[in-house]
């Protein structure tokens, strides 16, 4: 196993030495300066010259409960009608105060594990003001418009994601009689180690649910990830995706 703290330098002369003898890659995108292009000159790596080495992202642990919490949004059979029409998705995460350059990696591999799940594709290369950006993505021929918004709520966290919303509108189609809408929320809270998730059909009252969301240091978030024995072909195949949100 081979842990890599920070950002390494993929052409340098240790990481060159040490990854083809490493059985997997442990990274922490959240120490990349331009995640999105290292996402992409990653993605080469593990699918070429060190496919023999599994990559890994203590980001991508962290998003675990995101990813679980979403998809069980979604088991109810009601809800996944709306997982076709999706029009929007808002994601805010916390960006640093000064004028660092904001790092989105958490929210990239995010936005691309639900890409991956769904079927969207790039359109448009992330454009980026200040700590927010915008990504227009492909779904099924029509725009589907990805933002981030950054804050400062959680200033130990800087770079992990604080909230997502998901806005469908199903229009009226040959397979609906009328149009619906709905909104699909899960934000952290600021102290707790909790999260409230809302669902909001046709304006009706909110289904409001709280869900347990662990704070984990680097120790819990390294554990979860050596409990990993094979290769995490779905991490690789969203590192993948989202280095193209900026190609």
């Amino acid at each position: 196993m081979l842990w890599w703290p920070h950002e390494p330098t993929l052409d340098g002369p240790i990481f060159t030495r040490l990854v083809p003898i490493a059985d997997r890659l442990i990274i922490d995108s959240r120490t990349f300066a331009r995640p999105s292009q290292t996402f992409a000159r990653l993605a080469q790596l593990a699918q070429g010259e060190y496919h023999d080495t599994s990559f890994s992202d203590l980001g991508w642990a962290r998003l675990t409960p995101w990813r679980s919490t979403l998809a069980q949004v979604f088991d109810d059979p009601n809800m996944r009608l709306y997982l076709s029409h999706i029009s929007r998705v808002e994601i805010d995460y916390e960006a640093p105060q000064d004028n660092a350059q904001p790092n989105f990696s958490e929210g990239l591999l995010l936005v691309a594990w639900l890409s991956k799940q769904l079927g969207w594709q790039p359109a448009f290369n992330l454009r980026k003001k200040g700590p927010n950006a915008i990504l227009i993505l492909n779904q099924v021929g029509l725009p589907l418009t990805v933002t981030f918004n950054g804050h400062n709520y959680r200033t130990d966290d800087t770079g992990g994601v604080t909230r997502i919303q998901l806005e469908a509108d199903t229009g009226d189609d040959e397979n609906n009689v009328e149009s619906h809408t709905a909104t699909f929320s899960i934000e952290q809270d600021n102290e707790s180690e909790r999260a409230t998730t809302k669902i909001v059909v046709d304006n009706n009252k909110p289904v409001v649910n709280r869900v347990l969301f662990p704070k984990r240091d680097t120790i819990d978030l390294l554990c979860e990830d050596l409990n990993v024995v094979r290769r995490d072909q779905l991490f690789e195949d969203a590192l993948a995706l989202a280095g193209h949100f900026s190609q």
